[in-house]
């Protein structure tokens, strides 16, 4: 039996968010933008149907092209003229992707608003609605919101998952600072959109400050509430925060334990596609840590390569920076800033390198004791180290949530939590090679 609590509550991490909060939220001026670059492949590598060529004129709000593996519209973030297509590379794909180019006319021209819904409308209308607007995770996952809901019943719970526990990263709650009641109503329409009985904000309890700005729309929500968790990692994970809001557990997806999780953004999102008639166009992230000069939440279209995002806010304060496109613990470092910002990223964070001395494994326990999941991450890399599959697969080392705290607390340094990610990847593999084999077989 796993036991959460033991194993995880007694971690804090150093949140390092005060300045990005203290900042108002940049916005990137959209006349220095020449061009934006959309992603034209799905994180998975499937390509979208494209729905332009080259020499069209777009809007911003232009229905693009639509994902493959879900159903997942893309709209273009400006107005302007395809210009045609662009190899970049992408890190939620691990390399380089196909990339529609558009030139920005500079007009902000907006294409017809998307079907809006009320709050008296059916849920399948509002489920229907969230699909066709595209809405995914924007808490980092991308997984598309609609699928949530559609494949889900006997939901009573919606949380609003607004604990950001990530190091660094602000996004959420700046956007719960500025657009309380866009999350609120956003909120609201997923509850419906579920069948729900009720929606739970969840925040960290060092955010009171937020009771405030909330507390104004509360009251013509009596559906909704907020609750906070300890400032601990990894709160934001949804299994922990589910057993900490609620005290329920569940084996593979929180609709066992009748709740669905979104975050704040998503919510927001949400609101503003389904009630405005707005599709993401447009992103709010966290720029971060000790090598940002301006650590601040920015905000800008979809396809603005982040390396112009950078320049704008100041640049770094070192020529030699370690960056990750989100927080540091739950993201693998990337080799520069040469891509382009997309939905489903909530942050990026640099950081001046820190060059610590590996010493062998002192057999302390600290990794597996502080594992949210309960396995054993440094006998996972031992394994791996060997090459023994068969151990990682007795060692459950897919069940790793790349949380990366096997790191943090590891006192000789030792990358335990990329060891862990890798290994988890190998059973994967394995997994899959044995059923494709079974498959075979019978037929």
């Amino acid at each position: 039996m796993i036991n959460i609590f033991r194993s995880l509550a007694s971690i804090h991490i150093e949140g390092n968010k005060s300045q990005a909060l203290k900042a108002d939220v940049f916005s990137v001026d959209e006349n220095k933008v020449p061009f934006v670059y959309i992603p034209i492949t799905s994180p998975n590598g499937t390509e979208m149907d494209i729905f332009v060529k080259e020499g069209d004129q777009v809007l911003v709000g232009t229905l693009i092209g639509r994902r493959k593996d879900f159903y997942v519209p893309v709209f273009s973030s400006v107005s302007g003229i395809v210009k045609g297509r662009a190899s970049i590379y992408n890190p939620l794909a691990g390399r380089a992707t196909e990339h529609l180019e558009i030139a920005n006319d500079f007009k902000k021209t907006r294409a017809k608003p998307l079907k809006i819904v009320s709050f008296d409308s059916d849920y399948k209308d509002i489920i229907s609605a969230i699909k066709e607007a595209g809405i995914v995770g924007l808490g980092g996952a991308g997984f598309p919101t609609y699928f949530k809901y559609e494949n889900s019943s006997n939901i009573d719970t919606i949380i609003i998952n607004g604990v950001e526990c990530e190091p660094y990263l602000s996004t959420d709650c700046k956007l719960l600072q500025n657009h309380a009641l866009d999350v609120i109503k956003g909120s609201e329409l997923l509850r419906l959109a579920a069948q729900a009985d009720k929606v739970i904000i969840v925040l960290k309890n060092d955010k009171t400050a937020l009771v405030e700005i909330l507390s104004k729309y509360l009251d013509n929500f009596p559906h909704a509430s907020i609750k906070f968790v300890k400032d601990i990692y990894p709160m934001g994970w949804e299994r922990l925060l589910i057993k900490r809001v609620l005290k329920r557990t569940y084996n593979e997806l929180p609709k066992e334990a009748h709740v669905i999780v979104n975050n704040v953004a998503t919510a927001m999102a949400t609101a503003q596609a389904l009630i405005k008639g707005e599709p993401i166009t447009h992103r709010t992230i966290t720029i971060s840590g000790n090598a940002i000069k301006q650590s601040v939440n920015v905000r800008a279209p979809i396809g603005t390569p982040m390396s112009h995002i950078i320049q704008e806010i100041g640049g770094y304060t070192a020529d030699e920076v370690i960056a990750f496109t989100g927080g540091p613990m739950t993201s693998r470092a990337i080799k520069d800033d040469s891509y382009v910002l997309q939905a489903s990223m909530n942050g990026y964070t640099a950081i001046k390198p820190v060059f610590y001395h590996q010493v062998p494994c002192l057999r302390c326990g600290a990794c597996t004791a502080a594992c949210p999941v309960g396995i054993q991450p440094i006998e996972i890399k031992m394994a791996l180290d060997s090459n023994n599959t068969n151990r990682l697969i007795k060692l459950n080392a897919n069940r790793c949530v790349e949380c990366g705290i096997c790191s943090y607390v590891c006192p000789s340094f030792i990358e335990v939590a990329d060891a862990a990610i890798r290994a988890k990847g190998k059973v994967r593999i394995q997994n899959a090679k044995r059923e494709m084999a079974k498959k075979g077989s019978v037929k």
